[in-house]
């Protein structure tokens, strides 16, 4: 047992490492014990071995091979056979504690040993018991390792459990009328093995539990099912045995915490509270009776997982078991019974209780309030009615029995039961009921027992009932546990009253605020009147309070009179059992205290109740030491400075009850915690302390840089090797100030007289990992953290301030210390602390020498850093990690020297050639764990060349690249390297296939992974196919994605690599052709002839579009959909350019049947391009516009969509979205294009209707223009004018037309330029059929009317521009009668001119656009009628024309148009003379207004004379011009 003392993790590293051959023998020596006759100390060196393994994974296969093998040795001793199998069970118990595992191969030798010690066990008497035993121990630890290892020998398994019970009746007849009692003993121990290894697999293997497994676990149940026919018979056997316990009273103990409230059991004594010396408290109650758990009682427990708490399992003596499990089965038993025989039974315990008398009376009445509280919790769990009130009476009178016992365990669980009881009836008046009787005993009753009992009553129901339902009842309680908890004659009573109070105000929640006053104030004065020595009450008051507290809540922080007094009140009370010398009275208080902190934060002084925890934190008693690390814990979330100040300002003034080992002085608080981290043993003290160390970190980090790194690195260097550290110090070129530091490191500690213990290995591996966290921090700050010259000007201004740059030297040796440590998880924090700073430093420059990285000078740190972690015995995930800092190491180009470059790679070719002999060797570890390190390598190699080849200059370019020296050692194993890369990618594309594809696999594996691990293999996969797919892709662009054949020479190049030909041998000999064509096609290539490819990429990209919600990854996606389906465009267009070659003209028409759809239009879900492609746009779509889809448009979602504005993103994943829908039309057969069209337009006028706002400026959206490119687009494809389609077409699109007008006016707010331009692209594009019906003429023209019509300036110069689009149109049989009715309208806008001159830019430029307007128009017009148009055109421009008087005086905007009528009539008589003259001629008025206008226009042109000053006469020497027309 000394031995099992001195093995835990820390002794067990530190021997192995430092003492391997005292570790040894140390080993041996346990190992030794297996074959002890006594079964307890077999259990224990078992239990020992698996702490062994739990420490040090890499000894489990080992281990597990020595026992094997010594069991198979040893066959024919009792002892061996028993202890070789414990210690193996242990063995595959530990396994789940150890993420590398085991092979495969060791669960077929435990499988293959356990059949055979079942099969041999019948050959040898002496060996019958043992090896029954050990074979079904095997079985049952076996299955702890999980599906993956239990699959292979399921069908083993299930033949094995049929070979052990009967099979039918008549087998179960003949076993009863044979067989010996050692042969009964030898056949029940085989079926309860067999049992727990059936429960051991239930649990363990679930996946495993498949309809056909249960079909053939099933056979054993039919005889279950045959003793259920005596139901009867088996419940009185259950009442017999809880009727007759063979345990002393004091032994019940084990019953009360499944039985009582947690809450609860604080009542009954210390017995039941968590200490520092838990081990020894259960040694003194088992020597008082109380019974307690060990190995021995169970030997199936080697394998099971302690409870929470617990460092063994300890499983409890099989008489108490016998007593739990009858009381469990009682219960679910009973309430599947008829109500009548429940009766009859329940009346049977009563009677069982009455016929024993004394201290067997109390245990019998235990056990049968444990049956009847089972029995009520399953009823309650499964809502089943208790039934009629013959049925309650027995069960009340088991428990009013015990309700008034002297014994408080009784008491408590007759409270448990009365109030579950309740429950269950769940009838008001039958609860008002128990509760009055309680009232009433309380009235009469004098006796502590009976006072006790139902005042804690009270409390209880209205735990489980929510308050009894009215508040007259609760004041009743409350006055009631008012008066009980001022009776001084009895504080017994006092503790139960006000314990049951307490539950009470938890319950009742703001309805106890009217009776918050009066508990406070009977609270203070009993916490200063009751004495000291009454422990008990002054907790119970403790309770009190802190419901109180929690009541109140935020109340607390008000300012009224009555809320300060109530504050000033609970902070008194605080203060008051503060004072109490009792360790749980005080922690009431400390935690107290953090309730008022929480809802009072500024009425809590910090600097009383820090100094306060802080001579706590070394308090002997484990309950006190909880509550000041959780109060500690919640300070440093909100005041981490203000706490640390106030702890350092208490250590400076000499605290006379600071007792501490640790210096607070120069430590402060932050380093007394970590010291508590090497003493403290309980999980959740341990936790709070480091939650506490965390939030103090986070807050003062960036601030107390200096302090933090200084405390961590003195807790890494205590064991650190200083030789070693001094062996690669002297490699580097550092500034005296660098070497004068305080670093531990530099130097030895000096002697000191009081020895000194080093941390413990989980406490230097928290320290690191906060130093990683440190260094986070600053990366999120930035600035001159990683700049040298920013940071030391900074510095130079505000020494106070301190930047993580100027600590690179102590983070660098923080590393290289845990990465060198011989603890497994301190190397993995330490080589992933390098990798960090490796990644945050590799781009900071060297100020003092130019063109040089401030890293540079520790590479030889980081070297002999990783190098150790390359050896033969480094564990997998040591050396995965290793891998990627060399990778880092090596990309980050701080490696300039190829000497250096050398010694890095020197490394990572070690384990590419372990890697290349993996498959050749064996392996201690999992194959899963083999698959891990094997892809660390692949992926750093990976890294490395993407570097490398990112680094190269372009070619042409000259100079000296140090990325040209990386690649070309990279280059040397490339071929290698090439074919394990595509390997891998392999295996990830199979592992990716859906589980319906599982049959695909190949039953071996694959490259690097088994079939029985694929499932562990799946997450390494993920981690590493990125890197390695985009290493692959460089590979093969730079080789223009042809492979070289080995059978030919080097001119000769296969043909083009794709994923059906990828490392196949090629056959086929092909001309070579050059990169820049096998790049142009292989896009093509791949999706366009693989048609399910594309399908499945699409489907890749709609899943990654809705499980990741960036923005820029959708727009990524979108990308590279959009580039899919043009090369399967690219695709069929080729195919129908094809075909009309072939088939020549006279078969064009039949061209178009290429694409989607066919001759049906049917496309089907999962097989068509085209809908998957939908789905994807579809899905970005209805995230952007809600309000397109049916059901979220009415909804709360939809109407908020709607008035939110649209970012830039949604603008840009709109546009590419339509962008798609546009080009998939052309997927299509004829009959595929009307498929999809509805759904197409649907889409595209929903987002432009829902898009389309009045912006300011007038300017439309990104959305819109994209959905009117998309229309214009759509509604011009091929596939309208087909003869098949073109009816279809025309009546979809006149109906999109018809809808879209409505609703234009169903809403004013949209902008009526867009729908205008979306009206223009339906004449424009589409068929001349499609708004030729007279219905949509006019609506179309109203619309036009209305824009030409509008007081806007901006909107009518639109309108017209869309107008003369329509003018100009060539098609005049289409736009002709929108040319006869538009035409007058414009006119009679213009001829307003003359007596409304333009205001403002925009109105100038409208009538400008409808001069160009009626320009187009003469052009459309026939030759016989264009005289009159030209004349109007005349006219207009004349009356744009100013005379002399008014041109100087006219405004810019009436000047401008007087310019472009003048300029225009020049070039409108040139072109049209004869009119020009004529109507000169015929009209004097227009004459005269033109030379006016002329004249008007000279005089402006005219130089104005210029008046010299200071006498001056003559000319300027440089002449200006004046003329620009």
């Amino acid at each position: 047992m000394f031995v099992y003392g001195c093995i835990d993790k820390t002794n067990t590293r530190f021997l192995y490492c430092c003492f391997p051959s005292v570790f040894l023998g140390v080993l041996d020596t346990v190992i030794s014990v297996v074959l002890h006759p006594s079964l307890s100390a077999r259990l224990a060196a078992a239990w020992c071995l698996r702490c062994v393994v739990v420490s040090l994974p890499s000894l489990a296969a080992p281990l597990l091979d020595r026992c094997t093998e010594r069991l198979i040795a040893l066959k024919s001793s009792p002892e061996a056979v028993s202890g070789y199998s414990l210690a193996a069970a242990g063995l595959l118990g530990s396994i789940r504690l150890c993420p590398l595992g085991v092979p495969q191969g060791k669960g077929k030798v435990i499988m293959s040993l356990a059949e055979d010690l079942l099969c041999s066990a019948n050959q040898n008497s002496r060996l019958s018991m043992q090896r029954v035993q050990a074979g079904w121990i095997l079985i049952s630890s076996l299955m702890t390792l999980g599906p993956a290892m239990v699959q292979p020998h399921l069908r083993r398994l299930l033949l094995l459990w049929r070979s052990v019970f009967p099979q039918n009746p008549k087998d179960l007849d003949m076993e009863r009328s044979r067989g010996d009692s050692f042969t009964w003993q030898v056949t029940l121990e085989g079926r309860a093995g067999a049992m727990s290894a059936i429960q051991s697999f239930m649990s363990h293997c679930g996946d495993l539990v498949t309809e056909e497994v249960l079909q053939q676990l099933l056979p054993p149940l039919p005889f279950a099912v045959a003793l259920l026919a005596h139901l009867c018979a088996i419940m009185k056997e259950l009442v017999a045995d809880l009727s007759s316990p063979d345990y002393p009273p004091s032994g019940a103990l084990f019953l009360l915490p499944s039985l009582c409230h947690p809450v609860d059991l604080i009542l009954l004594g210390p017995s039941l509270q968590e200490s520092d010396h838990r081990a020894i408290e259960e040694q003194f109650l088992l020597s008082n009776g109380i019974p307690g758990g060990s190995l021995e009682y169970d030997p199936h427990a080697i394998y099971h997982m302690p409870s929470e708490g617990e460092s063994v399992p300890t499983p409890m003596p099989p008489v108490y078991t016998v007593i739990q499990a009858a009381a469990s089965l009682f219960g679910v038993l009973l309430s599947n019974m008829p109500e009548l025989q429940r009766t009859q039974i329940l009346e049977q315990l009563v009677e069982s209780i009455k016929q024993t008398k004394g201290s067997r009376q109390q245990s019998v009445q235990l056990a049968a309030l444990s049956a009847l509280c089972y029995f009520l919790k399953h009823l309650a769990s499964n809502h089943i009615d208790l039934g009629p009130e013959e049925t309650r009476r027995p069960c009340l009178t088991l428990i009013v029995g015990a309700l008034e016992s002297r014994n408080p365990w009784l008491r408590c669980a007759a409270v448990e039961c009365i109030a579950r009881l309740a429950h269950v009836v769940s009838e008001t008046l039958y609860t008002s009921s128990l509760a009055q009787a309680s009232f009433d005993k309380l009235k009469v009753a004098r006796d502590v027992v009976a006072r006790t009992g139902h005042s804690l009553a009270l409390g209880s129901l209205h735990r489980y009932l929510g308050g009894i339902g009215s508040t007259q009842h609760l004041a009743s309680c409350v006055a009631v546990l008012h008066s009980l908890s001022q009776d001084t004659t009895s504080p017994e009573v006092q503790t139960w009253a006000l314990h049951s109070l307490s539950i009470i105000i938890d319950s009742s929640g703001p309805l106890y605020y009217v009776h918050v006053e009066p508990t406070l104030s009977l609270l203070l004065t009993a916490l200063l009147s009751t004495p000291l020595s009454h422990a008990d009450v002054h907790r119970s008051l403790g309770r009190c309070l802190s419901a109180l507290l929690n009541t109140l809540g935020p109340e607390l922080q008000g300012s009224g009179e009555l809320v300060a007094c109530q504050r000033n009140h609970c902070l008194l009370a605080c203060s008051v059992m503060q004072e109490n010398p009792d360790c749980l009275v005080q922690a009431q208080g400390i935690s107290c205290l953090q309730q008022l902190h929480m809802f009072a934060p500024k009425h809590v002084n910090l600097s009383s109740l820090v100094p306060t925890l802080c001579v706590h934190l070394c308090s002997p008693h484990l309950i006190l030491r909880r509550a000041v690390l959780a109060c500690l814990r919640q300070l440093a979330q909100r005041e981490a400075a203000e706490v640390s100040e106030h702890a350092m300002t208490m250590a400076k003034d000499g605290h006379e009850d600071l007792k501490m080992d640790v210096n607070m002085r120069e430590l402060g608080l932050e380093g007394v915690l970590l010291s508590l981290l090497d003493r403290e043993n309980d999980p959740q003290l341990r936790q709070d302390v480091k939650e506490t160390l965390f939030h103090m970190q986070s807050c003062t980090g960036v601030s107390r840089l200096s302090f933090w790194l200084r405390l961590h690195k003195d807790i890494l260097s205590a064991s650190a090797d200083f030789a070693a550290v001094a062996s690669v110090d002297t490699t580097q070129e550092e500034d005296s100030e660098q070497c004068c530091s305080d670093s531990v490191l530099t130097s030895k500690k000096e002697e000191s007289s009081t020895p000194s213990v080093s941390p413990r290995w989980h406490t230097r591996v928290f320290s690191m990992e906060c130093v990683s966290m440190l260094v986070s921090q600053c990366v999120r700050e930035g600035g001159a953290h990683f700049n040298v010259v920013e940071a030391q000007e900074m510095k130079h201004k505000e020494p106070d301030r301190d930047f993580l740059v100027l600590h690179l030297q102590d983070l660098v040796r923080m590393s290289f210390m845990a990465a060198t440590d011989h603890s497994e998880q301190l190397r993995l924090v330490g080589l992933q602390a390098l990798l960090l700073v490796i990644q945050r430093f590799s781009s900071v420059p060297e100020p003092e020498f130019p063109g040089h990285l401030v890293l540079e000078q520790y590479q030889a740190n980081v070297l002999a850093a990783v190098r150790p972690a390359f050896n033969s015995d480094t564990h997998p995930d040591v050396t995965a990690t290793a891998c990627q800092v060399c990778s880092a190491w090596l990309a980050s180009g701080v490696l300039k020297d190829p000497s250096d470059l050398y010694r890095v790679q020197q490394l990572l070719l070690s384990s590419l050639s372990k890697v290349q002999m993996m498959k050749e060797t064996s392996s201690v570890y999992s194959e899963s764990t083999t698959t891990m390190e094997t892809l660390a390598v692949l992926k750093a190699w990976a890294e490395v060349y993407i570097a490398a080849v990112e680094r190269r200059e372009p070619e042409g370019e000259s100079g000296c690249n140090p990325g040209d020296g990386l690649l070309s050692m990279v280059q040397a194993d490339i071929s290698t390297l090439s074919q394990l890369w595509l390997s891998a990618l392999q295996d990830h594309a199979l592992l990716t296939l859906p589980p319906e594809c599982s049959h695909q696999l190949p039953s071996p594996g694959g490259a690097f992974y088994t079939s029985e691990t694929s499932d562990a293999a799946r997450p390494h996969y993920l981690t590493s196919w990125a890197p390695i797919l985009h290493a692959t892709s460089l590979w093969l662009s730079s080789t223009g994605f042809i492979l070289a054949d080995p059978d030919e020479a080097g001119s000769r190049l296969s043909r083009p690599v794709t994923p059906t030909t990828m490392g196949q041998e090629h056959n086929n000999r092909e001309p070579a052709k050059t990169p820049e064509d096998v790049n142009s096609e292989r896009f093509h290539l791949i999706l366009g002839n693989i048609l399910e490819l594309a399908i499945e990429l699409i489907s890749v990209l709609h899943r990654l579009l809705l499980m990741r919600e960036s923005s820029e990854i959708q727009l990524l996606a979108l990308e590279v959909g959009k580039q899919i389906l043009d090369a399967v465009q690219e695709h069929v267009q080729e195919r129908r350019r094809s075909a009309e070659v072939d088939d020549g003209a006279e078969e064009k028409e039949k061209l178009p049947e290429f694409g989607e759809g066919h001759d049906t239009g049917g496309l089907v879900a999962g097989h068509s391009l085209v809908l998957a492609a939908l789905e994807m746009c579809l899905c970005i779509l209805i995230r952007q516009l809600p309000q397109l889809s049916p059901r979220l448009s009415g909804s709360i979602i939809g109407r908020h969509a709607t008035k939110q504005p649209l970012s830039h993103d949604s603008n840009l994943l709109i546009s590419a979205s339509l962008s798609i829908l546009a080009e998939l039309p052309s997927l299509c057969s004829p009959e595929g294009s009307v498929s999809i069209l509805p759904t197409l337009l649907y889409l595209v006028l929903g987002v432009l209707q829902h898009t389309a706002g009045r912006n300011p400026g007038g300017r439309l959206s990104l959305a819109v223009t994209s959905a009117l490119q998309a229309l214009k687009a759509i509604v011009s494809s091929p596939m309208s004018r087909v003869e098949k389609s073109r009816a279809s077409w025309t009546s979809l699109l006149r109906s999109s037309t018809s809808s879209m007008l409505q609703s234009w006016d169903s809403d004013e707010e949209k902008d009526r330029i867009a729908m205008l331009t979306a009206l223009t692209i339906f004449l424009l594009s589409a068929n001349p059929e499609v708004m030729s019906e007279p219905g949509l003429q006019n609506a179309s023209l109203q619309r036009f009317y209305s824009s030409t019509d509008s007081k806007d300036p901006d909107e009518q110069l639109k309108c017209y521009r869309l107008i003369l689009s329509i003018f100009q149109h060539p098609a005049h049989d289409v736009v002709a009668p929108y040319i006869c009715e538009l035409a007058p309208r414009v006119v009679r806008h213009l001829s307003h001119a003359d007596s409304r001159k333009p205001q403002s830019q925009a109105e100038l430029l409208v009538l400008q656009e409808g001069v160009r307007l009626l320009q187009a128009l003469i052009i459309a017009s026939e030759e016989q009628n264009r005289p009159p148009v030209v004349s109007m055109v005349f006219h207009l421009l004349i009356s744009f024309l100013l005379d002399e008087n008014t041109l100087c005086s006219a405004s810019s905007c009436s000047r401008a148009l007087h310019d472009f009528g003048l300029q225009s009539l020049t070039q409108f008589g040139a072109s049209h003379p004869d009119q020009f003259r004529h109507l000169m001629g015929s009209s004097t008025a227009l004459r005269s207004r033109l030379e006016a206008a002329l004249r008007g226009n000279q005089e402006s042109l005219k130089p104005k004379p210029r008046i010299v000053r200071g006498g001056g006469q003559g000319s300027p020497s440089i002449q200006l011009k004046t003329n620009f027309l």
